[in-house]
């Protein structure tokens, strides 16, 4: 699987080759700043540092956007989160990415007999 960014990833490699070095080096520099960029974009995110409150307090949490809505705004600073459910799960969507990348995965669940969407919180295994 290629790296987001293919092309500097094989001139990163050439040019560690080209250095006499391993090119495991370049692999684990290169990894641990893709690492360490989706630690600070979650740091940044008032939503992200929330979910990942939350889940490092409780490990998972599971119900609807109105209820982990709820939860956010009575444990955590409200002025910064969403200020309704539909808005939650729009940032959430684009934060999950993300926060799977910090080890946080966000599983959608549709229950269409009941007409009712779930959201999973998790550490990933």
């Amino acid at each position: 699987r290629k790296p987001r960014m293919a092309d500097y990833f094989r001139w990163g490699l050439a040019v560690t080759k080209a250095l006499g070095r391993e090119p495991e080096e370049f692999e684990q520099a290169y990894q641990a700043n893709v690492d360490r960029v989706a630690l600070d974009s979650v740091e940044q995110e008032p939503l992200a540092v929330a979910i990942s409150s939350l889940v490092e307090e409780k490990s998972c949490w599971h119900g609807t956007i109105s209820e982990l809505h709820n939860a956010l705004i009575y444990h955590y600073d409200s002025s910064q989160l969403p200020k309704a459910p539909n808005q939650l799960s729009r940032e959430l969507k684009l934060v999950a990415v993300t926060l799977g990348k910090v080890g946080i995965a966000v599983e959608w669940d549709k229950d269409r007999a009941r007409n009712l969407t779930t959201v999973r919180l998790a550490k990933a295994s």
